[in-house]
């Protein structure tokens, strides 16, 4: 099939990463468009931009990332028409149900339009997946999905649409005629070189950090964010046990920014009184040089993620790419990157089961929380195996031959799979396929029972059900560790950080009182500890996953 080429929808917001908010979807846009300048077969972008100034900065950024001679045209705003010339609109998100509008005007066979999915947990999300099945999308249309697990929510968020458009209005809708493909984010390998070739950058950073040659760094590369990124609890604790097992000095490399002093006053008061073992050092992120550098200080990468914001996750794919074993978590788009027992390890996950968060949904529906509280909500109650955890950086700390094979192995991986000389084909390839249907395709074509009071706002634990490793349901157990008792976890729920869902979880009374029966009994099943009559089910199993999450119990798998 030919290649296909495509209008960049451009704003400089969308593509900046010198700014202090630094997101996933700013490093995401910049690495796109650098990596279309440079693997695209096109010699010739066309950039959709509402301003002159925009189209000046677009210039600068392509002849930043081509490396070759490439000629550029503007396509203002409201020439839609002119889209016809490309074939195709690159919207970089999933948000552009008002450009199917805008095209409606002047027909639907001028142009495709694709955008591409970041977070898929917030309101505007949500809606523009209910969208594809009521905006003028066609069969030339693309959402791109990052990974199969965003593709299974998008799905799943469609269907619950679908059922309540039936029931509200009779019939059977058509399901949504854009197509949902699969397109992974890439990471240009140009950037990380093999690391032999970056011993300088290794040594002026580890110098500047105040590492031995003996200690082995540990490094987490994002927004030190525990409510709205990762929580980074699990991974104090686990760390802090290996570097205790083994007697291997371990570093943790915090390369990320706070959002404000009250994060970064919890961060370090967590860090000092969970892993006192364990030099931490916390650098800002948003550096160039350090983004760029940090990966080669380093000798292990980790990202326990457990956040529902998160549907991809570049930074393990960067971690493989610098040549670094990883720690990950068992969690959405991660499980598509980095495979067990061979580039690094993965974590398992548990969160509460289905049901058990619709409270939350109603709350962040009605706008009594934010979209922040919504994921850390669902957050503070989703465990990472802290057990595993431990085992897997006690392999890598004990093992530079491990360290070093497994390296190897992500690099290989990166470069064969997510590196953009292998993605950018992949969307030129589908702008092609979407340009065919626009010639070939037939004429251009509106709750159930069990569905949720509104179907793109369903309870994160049913939306979200397939992310972690497992859920709880009747057949899970309860178990008794050397923390199942009150005085620790009055100690790790005093963090301020494991205090954010407390008015959602069980009463002090109540928590008590289940902590003081299970270390009594050893071991329960869950239905027996909602026999005990401690609070409504959703409350309780909320509870039980919050108290795994801080190593206060254990589940049985």
């Amino acid at each position: 099939m030919s290649q296909g080429n495509s209008a960049i929808f451009y704003h400089p917001e969308g593509f900046d990463t010198g700014g202090k908010q630094l997101m996933g979807r700013h490093a995401a846009g910049e690495s796109f468009l650098h990596a279309y300048a440079r693997h695209g077969s096109t010699e010739r972008l066309f950039c959709y931009a509402a301003r002159k100034a925009h189209y000046e900065d677009f210039k600068t950024r392509v002849a930043a990332g081509a490396g070759r001679e490439l000629r550029a045209r503007w396509i203002p705003h409201g020439q839609e028409d002119a889209l016809a010339e490309p074939g195709c609109l690159f919207y970089p998100s999933p948000n552009f149900q008002e450009l199917s509008w805008h095209r409606r005007h002047g027909g639907p066979r001028r142009y495709s339009l694709t955008g591409v999915t970041h977070t898929t947990a917030t309101h505007t999300a949500m809606d523009a997946m209910g969208a594809t099945l009521v905006a003028p999308y066609e069969s030339w249309d693309a959402v791109i999905c990052t990974s199969q697990a965003v593709r299974r929510m998008v799905e799943r968020s469609t269907e619950q649409y679908r059922d309540y458009l039936a029931t509200r209005l009779g019939g059977e809708p058509p399901a949504p005629r854009c197509q949902f493909p699969v397109i992974p984010l890439g990471v240009e390998m140009s950037r990380f070189p093999p690391r032999s070739e970056k011993l300088d950058a290794r040594e002026r950073i580890r110098r500047d950090c105040g590492l031995d040659a003996d200690e082995v760094a540990v490094l987490y590369m994002g927004r030190l964010n525990w409510h709205a990124k990762a929580h980074p609890f699990p991974m104090a604790l686990a760390l802090q046990a290996a570097a205790r097992a083994t007697g291997v000095r371990a570093a943790l490399l915090l390369a990320g920014w706070f959002p404000n002093d009250s994060i970064e006053t919890s961060f370090r008061d967590m860090l000092a009184a969970t892993c006192p073992d364990v030099r931490c050092h916390i650098l800002d992120g948003r550096k160039p040089d350090i983004r760029a550098d940090v990966w080669f200080a380093a000798d292990i990468f980790c990202s326990l993620s457990d956040n529902i914001q998160e549907t991809f996750g570049l930074t393990p794919v960067e971690g493989m790419a610098a040549g670094l074993p990883c720690v990950v978590t068992e969690w959405n788009g991660y499980r598509e990157t980095v495979r067990h027992g061979q580039e690094g390890f993965a974590v398992s996950t548990v969160m509460p089961p289905r049901g058990a968060g619709s409270l939350l949904a109603r709350r962040h529906a009605m706008g009594l929380d934010n979209y922040d509280h919504y994921v850390g909500y669902a957050s503070q109650v989703t465990a990472v195996n802290v057990p595993e955890a431990t085992e897997a950086f006690g392999a890598l700390l004990a093992s530079a031959d491990l360290r070093q094979r497994m390296g190897e192995a992500g690099r290989r991986r990166a470069a064969s799979i997510f590196g953009w000389h292998q993605i950018v084909p992949q969307y030129e390839a589908l702008w092609a396929e979407l340009a065919e249907r626009r010639t070939t395709d037939a004429e251009v074509a509106p709750r159930g029972p069990n569905a949720p009071p509104h179907p793109l706002r369903e309870d994160p634990f049913t939306l979200f059900g397939h992310y972690p490793t497992q859920q709880l349901d009747t057949a899970s157990v309860l178990l008794a560790t050397e923390r199942t008792t009150v005085d620790y976890c009055n100690w790790a729920a005093g963090l301020a950080m494991n205090r954010f869902a407390r008015t959602h979880l069980l009463a002090d009374e109540a928590l008590t009182a289940l902590i003081r029966t299970l270390a009594e009994a050893r071991r329960l099943p869950l239905d027996a500890v909602l026999a005990l009559g401690l609070g409504d089910s959703g409350r309780v199993t909320r509870t039980v996953v919050w108290l795994a999450k801080l190593d206060v119990i254990g589940l049985e798998p």
